[in-house]
């Protein structure tokens, strides 16, 4: 059976997680995920939700538009942020 994907995204419409990592290649789960072609990160998705749909339990995170540039949280759940994993890739990723 072929997997069915979205040609392109359009800003504004709601996409659901089935639609986003089946198009994009990307993880199923987590707030960052990428697509990595010969170890080198081809895509980075950045997963974040409004404050106020989830709780707190749901969505620890405090991630925030401020001005039109997203504050991220980052990738772990308890603690300081590390710059390992993830959250290392994205900073890489060239804006």
């Amino acid at each position: 059976m072929a997997v069915s994907t979205i040609e392109s995204l359009a800003v504004g419409h709601l996409y659901s997680n089935e639609d986003i990592f089946r198009s994009l290649r990307v993880s199923n789960a987590g707030g960052i995920r990428l697509h990595l072609r010969d170890a080198t990160v081809a895509r980075a998705v950045v997963m974040t939700a409004v404050q106020g749909v989830h709780t707190v339990g749901e969505n620890p995170f405090q991630d925030r538009l401020e001005k039109g540039i997203l504050t991220y949280t980052a990738a772990a759940r308890v603690g300081e942020q590390t710059l390992a994993g993830p959250n290392k890739r994205l900073i890489e990723q060239k804006g």
